[in-house]
């Protein structure tokens, strides 16, 4: 009986948990097509019902990740103060935590090194961020660009590996999505110190303009 209980226990509060998480993943992935950022109503909303469906599972890698996805848009609309400091540091520690539970999910790693551009921190944790991304989502669009940006973003601070991976991909996010990463060079303004790396081949032509 008390084991029937506790079972029922936790598939409540897990049913419960994915209830309130659907609006703010729902938010997060309009946002991300759209490519804008939020309004602070948008966000501090999204961010207390993403906190709340942790709090009935607060084991749930899926939801620390959430979690920690919408407090780097916070982060971003306070860029340059010390709510931005303190808001992305949070998102890292979450970002970690959701790594430690669940380590072969890219987009996590991708999500972790992109936050820690952000913060100027081309560190340990951000090198191992843009590997793991690179070793578990070789060909996830997503990973793709989100890691391009957060290589293109400090490239003058990477050391040669670092970049290596970032290379890495660049290339094969090319076969995938050409138009967005062509786009993304452009805005950080160092093409040719990607393609210098990059093979010939018809994928890199345009892109590099050769």
């Amino acid at each position: 009986m008390l084991l029937c209980v506790w079972v029922i226990y936790h598939a409540v509060r897990i049913g419960v948990a994915d209830v309130i998480a659907y609006q703010p993943k729902y938010q997060v992935q309009t946002w991300e097509k759209e490519a804008r950022l939020p309004s602070s109503e948008e966000v501090e909303y999204t961010l207390s019902r993403a906190s709340l469906a942790l709090a009935w599972q607060p084991n749930n890698p899926d939801l620390i990740d959430l979690k920690a996805h919408v407090l780097t848009y916070q982060a971003i609309l306070h860029w340059g103060t010390e709510s931005f400091s303190r808001l992305s540091a949070e998102a890292v520690v979450l970002y970690q935590q959701s790594t430690l539970l669940r380590p072969k999910w890219p987009y996590t790693w991708a999500r972790l090194a992109l936050v820690k551009a952000d913060r100027g921190e081309f560190d340990a944790v951000y090198r191992e961020a843009v590997a793991k991304a690179v070793t578990f989502g070789p060909w996830e669009t997503g990973v793709h660009l989100t890691l391009a940006q957060a290589g293109l973003s400090g490239w003058s601070q990477l050391d040669k590996a670092t970049k290596r991976h970032h290379v890495d991909n660049i290339y094969r996010g090319l076969h995938f999505a050409q138009g967005a990463l062509t786009q993304m060079v452009e805005r950080y303004n160092n093409r040719d110190q990607v393609c210098v790396f990059l093979p010939k081949d018809k994928y890199t032509k345009r892109f590099c303009g050769w």
